[in-house]
């Protein structure tokens, strides 16, 4: 689809109850104090086809941006990737990285001694 084709089958963008305004009130926080927004804090200004321009107005400190949405009815978007199927396919079967492994490796980091070319060839 491109920019100016129209909104993706069924997508309704006006209004509180929008899936658009919705998922910003549950992610999106002021860039400058934090505050969550919500959706009267929220106003559409325009869209053509996928493209979607909005004003974020925060009601703790009143900042205001505008945010540059790309709105697709794709379940996944496509990915670019250096890896080949078969890389893809086996990195599919591995579990999450947990938070673990995560601190499993910054401790082993933390204690390592050596540079970055020693540490990529340690782990061939």
């Amino acid at each position: 689809m491109n920019l100016y084709d129209s909104e993706p089958e069924g997508y309704e963008p006006e209004g509180e109850d929008s899936p658009l305004i919705q998922y910003l009130v549950a992610t999106v926080g002021c860039a400058v104090c934090g505050q969550s927004y919500t959706a009267k804090d929220i106003d559409i200004l325009d869209h053509r086809g996928d493209a979607w321009i909005i004003m974020l107005a925060c009601p703790h400190c009143g900042t205001r941006g505008l945010v540059l949405a790309m709105v697709t009815d794709r379940e996944h978007p496509h990915v670019i990737s250096e890896l080949d199927e078969e890389e893809l396919e086996s990195f599919a079967d591995l579990p999450p990285i947990s938070d673990d492994d995560v601190l499993d490796w910054h401790e082993f980091l933390r204690n390592y001694a050596g540079d970055l070319h020693g540490l990529l060839k340690a782990t061939d």
